[in-house]
This record gives C-alpha cells, sequence and structure tokens, in this order.
C-alpha cells in the first residue's frame, strides 16, 4: 500500500530527527554569540553547550542505524512472506514443469549418464555422437527402454495409450530405429580398445510410465530430468521437470533410486539386432 505524504513527512521527520535538533542548537549557538560576544563566563556554557551538540551527532549515528536495520529487517520479513506465500507453500505448474530440455551439454560434460524410456528414440538419435565421444572419455552409460521381443508386453501397452492404440507398427519402427543407434554405439565401443568408459543397455517387458534422463548422479552437480509420458493425446507438447542434487535431496534420491531398481529388476540387453517384422 503506497503511504500517503503525511505518513511519508513523519518517516523522514523520524529518520532525520537528531539531525534537525544538532543544527538548531548548533545554529542557536553561533547566532547567539555572533550577536553578544562571549566573556570568560560563558565559557563553561559553550563548552557544555560543543559537548551536546557531539553527543547529538553520536545519537544521529546510532538512531540511524537502528532505523535502517529496523526497515531492512521489515523488508526481509516481508519478502520471506511473499516467498512462503508463491514459491515454497504452492508454487506454480508453469515454474515446475519445462518443456523437455536441450541436453547437448550434459551429454558433452557428464560423469555417468543414466537413460529411461520406452524407446528413446530422439535422444539416442541425436545424442548419438556426444555419447561415442563421452564414452571415450570416460563415461559411464546406461540404458533402459522397452524389449522389443514379440513376448514382452510394452509394445503393446504403449500402443495402447498412444494416439492411435491400432498402430503397433509405429512403435516397433521407433525401435528399430532406436537399436540402430545402440548397435552403432556397441560397436564402437568393441573397436576402440583404449575407451574409459563403458555403455550398458538392459530391457523391460513393460512401457515405463515416466522418463528419467540422470547425470552425475553421484555427484554434488547432479540433475535428473524427469519426462511426463502422455496418454492418449498430448505428445506435441511433451514435459518435464528437473532434480538437483543440492536442491531436492530427498526426490533426487527417490527418482535415481526408481531407476536403480528398475535397472536391478531389466534383462541386460544379448547384442541381438532387432528388425520389426513385416506384415
Amino acid at each position: 500500500m503506497k503511504q500517503s505524504r503525511f505518513q511519508e513527512f513523519i518517516e523522514w521527520l523520524l529518520d532525520n530527527l537528531f539531525d534537525i535538533v544538532t543544527i538548531l542548537v548548533a545554529g542557536y549557538l553561533v547566532i547567539r554569540y555572533q550577536i553578544t560576544a562571549p566573556t570568560p563566563d560563558d565559557i563553561p556554557a559553550i563548552v557544555t553547550w560543543i559537548l551536546s551538540v557531539l553527543a547529538l551527532i553520536a545519537i544521529s549515528g546510532l538512531w540511524e542505524r537502528n532505523r535502517r536495520l529496523h526497515r531492512i529487517e521489515k523488508s526481509t520479513n516481508k519478502l520471506i512472506s511473499m516467498v512462503n506465500d508463491q514459491i515454497v507453500d504452492k508454487p506454480s505448474a508453469m515454474r515446475f514443469f519445462e518443456n523437455s530440455p536441450a541436453l547437448d551439454s550434459y551429454f558433452k560434460t557428464a560423469d555417468t549418464i543414466d537413460l529411461m524410456g520406452v524407446s528413446l528414440t530422439s535422444t539416442l538419435d541425436r545424442q548419438a555422437s556426444n555419447i561415442r565421444e563421452a564414452i571415450k572419455n570416460g563415461t559411464n552409460v546406461r540404458v533402459i527402454l522397452m524389449n522389443p521381443s514379440s513376448k514382452s508386453f510394452a509394445v503393446k501397452m504403449s500402443t495402447l495409450r498412444s494416439e492411435e492404440p491400432d498402430n503397433e507398427a509405429y512403435y516397433r519402427k521407433k525401435l528399430a530405429t532406436a537399436f540402430e543407434v545402440i548397435e552403432y554405439l556397441k560397436r564402437k565401443q568393441g573397436d576402440q580398445s583404449t575407451d574409459k568408459g563403458y555403455f550398458d543397455v538392459h530391457l523391460i517387458n513393460y512401457a515405463p510410465s515416466f522418463g528419467i534422463l540422470s547425470f552425475n548422479y553421484e555427484k554434488p552437480n547432479g540433475i535428473i530430468f524427469v519426462e511426463i509420458y502422455p496418454h492418449g493425446s498430448g505428445y506435441d507438447t511433451q514435459i518435464a521437470f528437473n532434480l538437483t542434487s543440492k536442491r531436492d535431496g530427498k526426490w533426487f534420491s527417490y527418482f535415481q533410486s526408481q531407476f536403480e531398481d528398475v535397472w536391478k529388476n531389466s534383462t541386460e540387453w544379448n547384442g541381438e539386432s532387432y528388425k520389426p517384422q513385416r506384415k
């Protein structure tokens, strides 16, 4: 709420009260002894007045400091209240969710990379060269995606919740593209005995309910992107949220644990090539 002019004047007066008094007393002394020359008998009184002026100057400094600290405290409390009301207590979804982020810098700098998704086709295709370089330089990469085997229910499950629940061939083509990249990375890793990192792939027989892109999970700068998978529609606006080790401790650990649990209960890819069946 905007202050009235009277309130502003009172605030100004309180801020400068002792300065005004000091000026008035000093002015009084100057005018008095300009009009009437001081006598030796006036010296004790003059000394007293001078000491009074010095005391007022000292008090003015203390007064101003206390007033300033009070304003800082008041502003800080107001800011804390605003943060609690608008951010901490109930953050806006517009602040929490984000579009799928640009990932190049994370792939290029991370020491550990964990990826989990339905097919991860786009991520693997776009980041193939970055993943290859990362493995050469010592990055450990783990990938979890759907098992393309006809015995697995994963492809059927993903198709049923898609925009075209009868078009199973679409997901099989996506998986075929993903496995082309995976086979390329495995092939390159086998060709380079000097690679410092490793590349492992596990398969699951169901479609995961969310995707995980985790970078440097064991380090203070660890970050996890969790991608929300749509059902039926909304594939044109995929959204995610991010968790950092430093900021989100408990929930960062929770989603990394989700990856670890799936990893332990999944099947290691045996290197078999995958080609979609023609119908």
